[in-house]
């Protein structure tokens, strides 16, 4: 399958709500491929100027990582992370897609907000199980 379109869009919107109340969800995300499919939107979306797809990309990457080492090493492409031998492309890094889409959209509120929270996400150690 692929994530992509409206579907998707609506689905990185409620992410918050999936995750708060179970971890067990936050891996289930990880293991269907929806965080790397998360920073592969915003990848796309900052490339082609799509303020919105970013910004909903940017709270999906918040929800997923926050407190879930598992899940940082994922979005970040860290070696421990979802398969870290696949030869990916460093872009593919949500550590590099954020920062290169707040430079793209610097007038955006929801945007800046969204994206400095997913940094923040993936930086800050809050994993309470310390070691995911």
């Amino acid at each position: 399958h692929e994530w992509r379109g409206e579907a998707m869009l609506a689905f990185c919107r409620l992410t918050p709500e999936v995750c708060r109340t179970s971890v067990v969800n936050r891996s289930s995300l990880r293991d269907g491929g929806f965080i790397a499919a998360a920073v592969g939107l915003l990848r796309r979306a900052t490339d082609e100027g799509d303020e919105p797809a970013a910004i909903a990309a940017s709270i999906a990457i918040s929800a997923t990582c926050t407190a879930s080492d598992g899940n940082k090493r994922a979005a970040a492409r860290l070696p421990g992370g979802e398969d870290p031998e696949d030869g990916a492309d460093p872009g593919d890094s949500a550590l590099v897609v954020l920062p290169n889409a707040l430079a793209r959209f610097p007038e955006s509120a929801a945007l800046q907000a969204e994206g400095i929270s997913a940094l923040r996400s993936l930086v800050t150690d809050d994993d309470p199980r310390r070691g995911g």
